[in-house]
């Protein structure tokens, strides 16, 4: 099953050292180009985990337009997030603290 995620879930899978958990759960993982940024941005002391995980295990991808629901669910959300929700059917991975 592939995923697409968003920069929160894979921060806080590299603070708690569990990155290796995403091929165990997905044949593929797949960023936007907007969240690979973010994640190359981040400085702290997850920063060499991440590093690893976008060269091993995550695939940027360039990803379609939204279809319109999608938009219309993605209006309060940063452009990671709305980039990362564009390839319905794979699962859009979030953070806990991001359930709503």
């Amino acid at each position: 099953m592939k995923a697409v995620s968003n920069t929160g879930p894979l921060i806080a899978l590299a603070k708690v050292d569990r990155l290796d958990l995403l091929p165990r759960l997905f044949e593929m993982v797949e960023i936007p180009p907007a969240v690979h940024r973010e994640l190359l941005a981040k400085n702290g002391p997850e920063a060499a985990a991440l590093d690893r995980a976008l060269r091993d295990l995550v695939r940027v991808a360039s990803l379609g337009e939204l279809p319109p629901p999608v938009t219309l669910a993605s209006l309060r959300r940063d452009a990671g997030e709305v980039k990362a929700f564009r390839r319905p059917p794979h699962i859009c991975v979030r953070a806990p603290s991001e359930v709503r």
